[in-house]
This record gives structure tokens, C-alpha cells and sequence, in this order.
């Protein structure tokens, strides 16, 4: 039991840090969070499947998943501390969607 919860007391420990900026002079205001790699990784995962359509869904996939949480705003989303999460599972939702209906037909 002590366990238990020391690890859940851990991980309401992780979701609740605030993120800092990187310390990089331009690249560290843009890449605070692990956004950045999910949108690469629908990008390399868009290049396995063949159709020009896909490229509708995977581009704003990758948009949303980089930049989705710097369109909240000053609006009280913003002190969610998953808003980069929920940018992130959008992203990879919008890619599902291209997945499912942009791919190339036999």
C-alpha cells in the first residue's frame, strides 16, 4: 500500500511541475514540452503511408501537436497543466482520421 502510493504521489508530483524554456537562446521558448517530438513522429510515420492525401491530415496533425497549446491564449485553459497533452493527443487523433480516410486506394 505504502507503495502505491508513493508512486501515485510521484506522478501527481510529475503532472503538476510547471515546464521552463530550454536553455537555448531562441530554439528554448519554442521546445518546453515533448510536443515537438510527437509532431516529428507523425511526420515520419506519414512518410510509410503512400498517398498524397494523407499529406491533407498529417501537416495540420503535426501543426496542432507543435502548436496547439499556444492557441488557448490567456483563456482559463491555460492553467491546465496537461494543455501540451491535449495538443499532442489532437494532433495524433487528426492523424488517426488521416489514417483511416487519406490513404491511397489499391
Amino acid at each position: 500500500v505504502n507503495a502505491q502510493n508513493a508512486i501515485k504521489n510521484a506522478a501527481v508530483g510529475a503532472l503538476s511541475r510547471e515546464t521552463k524554456p530550454l536553455d537555448f537562446p531562441l530554439l528554448g521558448v519554442l521546445f518546453h514540452n515533448f510536443n515537438s517530438l510527437v509532431a516529428g513522429m507523425l511526420l515520419v510515420a506519414s512518410a510509410f503511408i503512400f498517398g498524397w492525401r494523407m499529406s491533407i491530415f498529417a501537416l495540420p496533425a503535426a501543426f496542432i501537436a507543435l502548436f496547439g497549446s499556444s492557441f488557448v491564449g490567456n483563456y482559463d485553459f491555460e492553467n491546465i497543466p496537461t494543455i501540451h497533452s491535449l495538443s499532442a493527443i489532437i494532433g495524433v487523433a487528426v492523424f488517426a482520421l488521416g489514417i483511416v480516410f487519406g490513404r491511397a486506394e489499391d
